[in-house]
């Protein structure tokens, strides 16, 4: 097989994403050309284990700026890879789901918890 029909590394982490290995995009390099602020909030996002959640303002305190929610909030909407940077981990401190950006609505990120949830239960043998 020559090189070029090989699958990159991302593809691979991907497949292997989606057949159930969820940490398989954890190292993946990203090249997000972000700000400085937006690069930490993702940094931090890939920081959160698969099958949980974190508030905002959490967040924000993980990353040393305890007063920017919403700014938090602001670049997990910037965030152009959402698989390899799990935005959809983040929650509104009251629990619920709080869109981001107007592309980001409660039933897209509730599906992507329950794509997660459902392989992370494949992967494990277990019921949730």
């Amino acid at each position: 097989m020559s090189d070029a029909s090989r699958p990159s590394e991302a593809a691979r982490a991907l497949l292997a994403y989606f057949d159930g290995a969820i940490e398989a995009v954890g190292d993946l390099p990203t090249a997000t050309n972000g700000t400085a602020f937006q690069c930490a909030v993702w940094l931090a996002l890939r920081r959160i284990p698969a099958g949980r959640t974190v508030s905002y303002g959490t967040l924000a305190a993980r990353i040393g700026q305890p007063r920017a929610s919403r700014a938090v909030g602001l670049a997990n909407g910037s965030n152009p890879i959402a698989i390899v940077v799990p935005c959809h981990r983040v929650i509104a401190s009251d629990g619920s789901f709080s869109p981001a950006s107007p592309n980001d609505d409660e039933e897209g990120r509730a599906r992507n918890r329950r794509v997660e949830i459902v392989v992370l239960d494949a992967s494990s043998g277990q019921t949730l």
